[in-house]
């Protein structure tokens, strides 16, 4: 069930500068053919943002984002998750891009190396952890404590804390963490991750929540629908198979769903009805979520959308994509191990 819509209006970015990025690895330049084929084929720079683990990169990708030093007059928040599991941090990403905050990963009981060093150099003003002590524990927030004040957002699961998130960045006007008011959200099944990566920028695009919901229920949950029930659209990221339709039909009476033949060409088509155009993207595996969750942070700071790929090639209705936006700036999050150099050399699948 897809159903295009009248075109939006995007978020606009106020006073921000963007930092020449030094966590962005130079791989090689790509020549992808055009998808006219009168055309001149396209010469794309290609380049990684990754570090030695999913911590490392994720503060590789945070190296983007100002420090308080170099914007003075900034909010300076940062966003904390849990990078050995997934539901927190994809609600997470686009807040934190409406907040113009990156966002970095922990371990339950331990902070990496990587992400103190990344809290040193950006001085936040206030870290938000996101999820409760199951995902990152009291000990990690009292060390984070030591750079910041911290504010935890969290559910009895992660359904409820995708709530808090929403209300706390969206629709709470008293809360400190208030980013402005949602017209739409996003919403993705939180019982996988491929739809809601992309999802995430997208939302991040609009200036939207991502809400995460049990997509195989029969219907949404009383919370949910209060949550949505006074939004404009409602926009549902991922086929019946892993959204069942009558949830979203719960949520508002303008629902949209966005449905590919796979991950990959659902995120295809989310980008394509999002985006006019873009000079840079950002490509993730589609098979496994950490580097992807603080990249979408990443995309959101740039407005470009992130598609999901193979670990080996590049489907091709994404190339297709990267021509239609006249992407000139390719970034693919995540090392040779996650995303070869058939990826960097923007290799069509077969």
């Amino acid at each position: 069930m897809y159903r295009l819509r009248a075109p939006r209006p995007a978020r606009l970015l106020v006073g921000l500068t963007l930092l020449v990025c030094a966590a962005a690895t130079p791989v090689l330049s790509a020549t992808a053919a055009s998808a006219d084929a009168g055309t001149t084929a396209q010469q794309r720079s290609v380049t990684r943002v990754a570090g030695d683990d999913r911590f490392a990169t994720a503060a590789a990708a945070a190296e983007d984002f100002p420090s308080r030093n170099e914007d003075p007059s900034g909010r300076h928040i940062v966003f904390i998750a849990s990078g050995t599991n997934f539901p927190d941090a994809l609600s997470a990403g686009p807040a934190a891009s409406a907040l113009l905050a990156p966002l970095l990963l922990v371990q339950q009981n331990g902070l990496p190396a990587a992400t103190q060093t990344a809290l040193d150099r950006l001085q936040p003003e206030k870290i938000v952890v996101v999820g409760g002590p199951a995902s990152v524990s009291a000990d990690v927030v009292q060390a984070l404590g030591k750079t910041a004040p911290v504010t935890r957002l969290a559910g009895d699961d992660r359904f409820a804390t995708s709530r808090a998130i929403m209300r706390s960045v969206f629709v709470d006007t008293s809360s400190p963490l208030y980013a402005g008011p949602a017209q739409e959200a996003y919403i993705a099944s939180g019982n996988s991750f491929p739809d809601a990566l992309s999802a995430g920028a997208a939302a991040a695009h609009f200036g939207a929540p991502l809400l995460i919901v049990n997509g195989g229920a029969a219907h949404a949950d009383a919370a949910t629908i209060a949550m949505t029930q006074g939004l404009g659209d409602v926009l549902g990221v991922g086929g019946p198979a892993s959204l069942n339709p009558a949830v979203l039909d719960d949520l508002n009476e303008n629902v949209y769903q966005y449905s590919g033949s796979d991950r990959y060409d659902t995120a295809v088509q989310v980008n394509a009805e999002s985006f006019d155009q873009s000079d840079t993207a950002f490509l993730a595996v589609g098979t496994n979520f950490p580097d992807a969750l603080s990249g979408g942070a990443l995309a959101g700071l740039y407005d470009a959308p992130l598609y999901i790929t193979p670990g080996n090639c590049v489907p091709s209705a994404v190339i297709a994509e990267l021509d239609r936006l006249d992407v000139s700036d390719v970034r693919l999050l995540g090392g040779p191990s996650v995303l070869s150099e058939s990826v960097a050399a923007l290799t069509p699948c077969s």
